[in-house]
């Protein structure tokens, strides 16, 4: 026979398992998010380089105020590019890891010459349009 003192003491354990399973449920739960967040997880940028594309890369932030030129000469003249903000972007050091040996913050705006995943040329704190057209050019006349 079981007396009263067995019922709750197994009462008692079965909401101990039922509170261990819930925190065990909300806590992976929360590991999940959390390995989510902070996993490192390659841009487009580093997959089109790692992929070994052609291609321009527009380094910008939210403050520059002439890629938003540069881009619209870009389109104009049907340039394949892809823009990498530093200020949206967290893995902008780890693609300048990549592309050139460095992890220092880059100047604004930056244009990259990609082709076949490694760096050609690159023009830095770009001002003008005749800068950008130039560059455009020089690359254009780059042989295989």
């Amino acid at each position: 026979m079981i007396s009263d003192d067995d019922e709750d003491l197994k009462s008692l354990f079965n909401r101990l398992k039922i509170g261990i399973l819930v925190i065990l449920l909300f806590g992976g739960l929360f590991l999940i998010i959390l390995v989510n967040k902070f996993s490192v997880k390659d841009s487009k940028v580093i997959k089109a380089i790692n992929n070994n594309e052609t291609l321009y890369v527009l380094i910008d932030d939210n403050s520059c105020k002439e890629c938003k030129r540069i881009k619209e000469i870009f389109k104009e003249n049907n340039i394949y590019y892809m823009e990498l903000n530093t200020d949206k972007e967290t893995q902008y050091k780890v693609f300048l890891k990549k592309i050139s040996s460095s992890e220092h913050d880059v100047e604004k705006p930056t244009i990259m010459y990609i082709k076949d995943g490694k760096m050609v040329s690159s023009i830095v704190k770009v001002k003008t349009e005749e800068q950008i057209n130039n560059f455009i050019e020089t690359n254009e006349t780059i042989v295989e």
